[in-house]
């Protein structure tokens, strides 16, 4: 896992597949009026006890042939 995302999210974020895995060891808000967007092929892998709280918008773009993962 190189890339971490740690905290609140503001703006608007993408996580792109080139960067996959993508980890998140503390949780992690998507703060109102934030958008995190997951493009297909993404893994987003979740250390224990953590997690991903949206208050504002989670867009995750997938297809049966390339899908997102949440491990």
């Amino acid at each position: 896992m190189v890339p971490y995302h740690t905290g609140d999210l503001n703006g608007r974020v993408v996580l792109d597949a080139f960067s996959s895995p993508w980890g998140v060891c503390t949780n992690t808000s998507v703060n109102v009026g934030a958008e995190l967007v997951i493009q297909p092929g993404n893994v987003i892998r979740f250390c224990r006890d953590t997690g991903l709280f949206v208050n504002g918008t989670l867009t995750v773009n997938a297809f049966p042939t390339s899908r997102v993962y949440f491990l």
